[in-house]
């Protein structure tokens, strides 16, 4: 009887600190929302585009970051909260609070996954595109231009460039040359469909095959264009 008792006032006590500990982190998510709601109306809402992005972002880098910090910290502190919630509802409802206390950890997951990357990756451009010295440097970072080359060297670079594109697969290559120059005159339903219809006999070809006997046997491949 002693040793029961002993066992439960532990496990009494226990519960009391992971109460005492999810209350705590309850008041810290209040106060994290409430310094990023001000944050956010501070550095205003953040356009929808990603040019729109990279103009927004000069001068309001820090305050970002310090609202991604601020989130992924709260997004934490739920977890003390789902456990503490746990432990003082679960008599009675043992499976229901673990199965609840589980989708708190799957969101917690799932929004640092998910979310809250996108977010640091925006940011990461953005600090690189800003900067940037020149447009050239700037269109370089966003994926608009392949290579930023001292004056003078755009003639070696390109050719370079179309050697690279030449050591692939001619109807490969045309293929993809088609669906660049046409790509932008089809319906948006259409694309994946048109886009098919163009790269089917690619993957049907003898080149296709002799691709993949290439790479397997780690040789350079032989093109025949058919």
């Amino acid at each position: 009887m002693r040793v029961e008792r002993t066992a439960a006032g532990a496990a009494g006590t226990a519960g009391a600190r992971w109460r005492r500990a999810g209350g705590a982190a309850a008041l810290a998510i209040a106060a994290g929302y409430v310094a990023t709601v001000a944050l956010y109306a501070w550095v205003g809402a953040p356009p929808s585009t990603a040019e729109g992005w990279m103009a927004y972002l000069p001068g309001r880098t820090s305050a970002w970051w310090a609202i991604v910090a601020l989130s992924v910290a709260t997004d934490l502190l739920y977890l003390p909260v789902a456990l503490a919630l746990h432990d003082a509802l679960a008599v009675g409802h043992r499976a229901t609070m673990a199965l609840a206390a589980a989708l708190v950890g799957l969101f917690v997951a799932l929004d640092l996954a998910v979310t809250w990357t996108n977010y640091t990756a925006l940011l990461s451009l953005g600090g690189d595109y800003a900067s940037a010295a020149t447009g050239a440097a700037r269109a370089a970072e966003i994926g608009l231009v392949n290579q930023v080359v001292p004056e003078g060297g755009a003639l070696e670079a390109a050719i370079e460039l179309a050697e690279r594109i030449a050591a692939n697969g001619p109807l490969a290559v045309a293929a993809t040359k088609q669906i660049a120059v046409r790509g932008g005159d089809w319906a948006a339903d259409q694309r994946w469909d048109q886009a098919a219809a163009l790269t089917a006999p690619v993957f049907a070809s003898q080149d296709a095959r002799e691709g993949a006997r290439a790479f397997a046997e780690k040789r350079p491949p032989v093109w025949q264009g058919r």
